[in-house]
């Protein structure tokens, strides 16, 4: 066995911890590297995402818009079709009075 001076042999086990760390140091490289692509990633997808919201928030208006437009119309209809009842009913018993009038008399006439 051969004797090593006490200075050489903590220059190597300094240089092999010297060693062993820089390949520690390589492999957190590697994986910063892969999370910071995975972080673009994430934040591409949020951006697209956002986007697609945004589209989606503009379409839920344009539908509630929408929606109300077609409630007022039928709110129109229904309140057309309600004033064109009253009419109907109204032009009934204008039909209906003087019949009853007349037969009003009539029994008057008959009473006599």
């Amino acid at each position: 066995m051969s004797i090593i001076p006490v200075d050489e042999a903590a220059n190597m086990a300094a240089s092999r911890t010297t060693h062993s760390l820089a390949r520690e140091v390589l492999g957190l490289r590697a994986q910063l590297a892969e999370l910071e692509n995975q972080n673009s990633q994430l934040s591409a997808w949020i951006v697209e995402n956002d986007a697609e919201r945004d589209k989606l928030a503009v379409r839920a208006r344009e539908a509630e818009e929408e929606l109300l437009h077609v409630q007022c119309q039928r709110d129109s209809a229904i309140q057309r079709a309600q004033i064109a009842e009253d009419g109907q009913n109204t032009a009934q018993a204008r039909v209906q009075a003087p019949q009853t009038e007349q037969h009003g008399a009539h029994r008057e006439g008959v009473a006599s």
